[in-house]
């Protein structure tokens, strides 16, 4: 009896194995195995509701079994625990080749001796394992906004910090430890040089990959390195449940603002990328991040360092000034006098004083040419310092110009006047940006290259009288 119920239900079943080979040609056989094992689990479960009063242990009674040619089912509670188990084994069987197609796990577990059950448990527990990270990367990949941050860039710089303040909040068994230099370490950090190596202060992040919840928004941080012949980049990956961009504004402005606050007494200085920054699309790099210079510390003639003072902050406060009167929003500065009068010692006061970080340019580099030039000027942010040292040992004047082209000997990794005349002030240079030229003899230079308009005040250093 209980065998012909079983075998009804099958019968049942039969349109659904159709059913299944028929999807098989538009999804595959994983789709054909998964409704083969649904059957196979809606028979099993269909014959236990046919048999409500029957349990493995049961043995059927003789007024149940009237034809005992078609059981197929055996009648002692050991024979009937072992078909249970059988159709139970059957079902991991299907699960597992669904999942692992031509595994070996299944000849692994049931070819060892004496398992039995704890084989199956083995199996369905592998199996759930590998079903719970292939959901865990689905809802990652197919209900998550993402966003990658390329290295050398700011955002990187400010995700960093974010994550060395949140790391106790992540959820990763992995972080990554460095040394506080001493330029970033905290400013209440006593210095004691006699014991330096014990007082080392350490920093941790993320070493791979992490969970934190920022304001009611689940993310997940992912850290990827790229290496190259020489030297290795770091490249971050945030997600976010869901399908809009505001949560991560939301984090980037905070790791934003973090940082500002976190490196307020600090000014970046950068330099242009090199040969990689066509690659990387980044043409500035950060070299080295200092503490703000009081201008109490720089010694000028009476009166001179107020007006420079006075001119630069009326600058940075007139932008809308600049926009209604539809002007370039920038300003130019030249810097003159013998070598060691504090020039550049006074443009690092000014960027600290007002939080600007400097851009330092050399116009006599290997690979500097008008192209690379006018393409390191127009990626320049806004509010910031561009310092050009020594242009006047760059040699570009009208006469040498021509005498270099008179005489044919000009290289492709020269800057020639009018290159450098369209960065300073062309079509597509940045607005916003802070000029100052540094020189040690002015009449080296060219008027076109001081004229008003490009040069808008000038300062001139003098030997110490006393």
């Amino acid at each position: 009896m209980v065998a012909k119920e079983y075998g009804k239900c099958n019968q049942e079943l039969d349109s659904v194995e159709g059913t299944g080979k028929h999807a098989s040609t538009l999804g595959g056989a994983t789709f054909e195995r998964l409704l083969i094992m649904a059957q196979q689990a809606l028979s099993f479960l269909s014959w236990l509701g046919h048999n409500p009063n029957s349990t493995p242990l049961d043995v059927p009674s003789n007024e149940d079994v009237k034809d005992t040619s078609s059981i197929c089912t055996p009648t002692s509670p050991g024979r009937s625990r072992m078909f249970i188990m059988d159709q139970a084994s059957s079902l991991v069987d299907s699960l597992l080749n669904t999942i692992f197609p031509g595994s070996i796990f299944i000849d692994t577990f049931h070819g060892a001796p004496n398992l039995g059950l704890l084989s199956n448990i083995l199996i369905v527990g592998c199996a759930f394992v590998y079903v719970c990270i292939w959901v865990y990367d689905g809802i990652w990949k197919f209900c998550a906004v993402e966003v990658q941050i390329e290295p050398r860039s700011e955002e990187h710089e400010h995700l960093t910090t974010f994550l060395e303040s949140w790391v106790t909040g992540c959820l990763s068994r992995r972080v990554r430890s460095e040394e506080w230099s001493e330029e970033d370490a905290p400013e209440k950090t006593e210095w004691d040089w006699k014991t330096i190596g014990a007082l080392r202060h350490y920093r941790f992040r993320p070493n791979k990959t992490c969970l934190f919840l920022f304001r009611g928004s689940i993310f997940q941080f992912q850290r990827t390195e790229r290496s190259f012949e020489f030297h290795s980049e770091e490249c971050y990956t945030m997600r976010v449940l869901g399908w809009s961009c505001k949560p991560i504004e939301r984090l980037l402005a905070k790791a934003r603002s973090l940082h500002t606050s976190k490196n307020k007494s600090h000014i970046t200085i950068f330099s242009p990328e090199g040969e990689r920054a066509r690659r990387t699309k980044i043409p500035w790099q950060p070299v080295k991040s200092t503490r703000r210079r009081s201008l109490e510390s720089i010694s000028l003639a009476e009166g001179q360092k107020e007006e420079v003072c006075n001119d630069m902050c009326k600058f940075l406060k007139a932008q809308r000034v600049y926009a209604k009167t539809e002007r370039p929003y920038r300003r130019g500065y030249l810097f003159s006098g013998p070598p060691g009068t504090g020039k550049t010692s006074l443009v690092q006061a000014l960027a600290g004083k007002y939080g600007l970080d400097i851009y330092m340019l050399s116009l006599t580099g290997q690979n500097m040419t008008d192209e690379e030039l006018q393409w390191l000027c127009s990626h320049l942010p806004r509010h910031c310092v561009l310092l050009i040292e020594d242009i006047d040992s760059a040699g570009i004047n009208r006469e040498k110009m021509r005498a270099i082209q008179e005489d044919g000997a000009r290289q492709n990794n020269q800057v020639s006047l009018s290159g450098l005349l369209n960065a300073i002030d062309g079509v597509s240079s940045s607005d916003g940006r802070i000029l100052v030229m540094t020189t040690n003899c002015r009449d080296q230079l060219d008027a076109a290259l001081i004229r008003p308009g490009r040069v808008d005040r000038e300062v001139k250093f003098t030997l110490a009288a006393k």
